[in-house]
């Protein structure tokens, strides 16, 4: 975005010289001359000139310049303009997947506590001869997707919060104060 800006302005800045070259040019000179200069004599000439210089025809090369260089200053606007609303486009979007996974870490989370509840009883009650060893296994691959799911749900939603740090242009600060790489309570952490 930066840089779109930035070649925005440098279109403009060509736009507004192509336009200063189209003005007259005025310049000025002194010049002088000593006669006599192995005589002592005060015989010089002394001229000012100032002249004022003004393309009349050029056969339309300087307007057609001119120009130019307007629709090269137009189209970089344009372009920084594209570029500014890809960059809020794409931070919309980021920031509603870090809403919408914050939302679901807590039915993950839910669902893990559940399997493992359920995991817990069926050990216990196999324990007690009370329980089969299939319905055990399946608890215990209930409980493991439920980890696994809890697991990728939090690697999502990090990912999708270190996502829009970097397209809002926040994620370098973050490597400038390592105390905000720590998340202690990180869900799913404290089983």
């Amino acid at each position: 975005v930066v840089a779109a800006l930035a070649a925005a302005e440098a279109a403009r800045s060509d736009s507004r010289a192509a336009r200063g070259d189209m003005l007259p040019r005025l310049t000025a000179g002194v010049d002088a001359t000593m006669f006599n200069v192995f005589e002592n004599g005060r015989n010089y000439d002394v001229r000012g000139v100032l002249a004022l210089r003004q393309a009349f025809s050029v056969g339309g090369a300087e307007s057609a310049r001119l120009g130019q260089a307007n629709a090269r200053a137009r189209a970089a606007v344009f372009a920084a303009e594209r570029v500014t609303a890809e960059a809020e486009r794409d931070a919309e979007a980021a920031f509603a997947d870090v809403r919408i996974l914050d939302g679901s870490a807590t039915a993950l989370e839910d669902a893990y506590r559940a399997n493992r509840r359920s995991r817990d009883t069926m050990a216990e009650q196999f324990r007690l001869s009370r329980g089969s060893l299939i319905d055990l296994l399946r608890s215990e691959q209930e409980f493991f997707a439920s980890a696994q799911a809890l697991l990728q749900g939090n690697l999502e939603r990090d990912l999708a919060h270190y996502a829009l740090l970097a397209r809002t242009g926040e994620l370098p600060s973050l490597f400038e104060n390592p105390a905000l790489f720590e998340n202690p309570a990180t869900p799913g952490t404290s089983r």
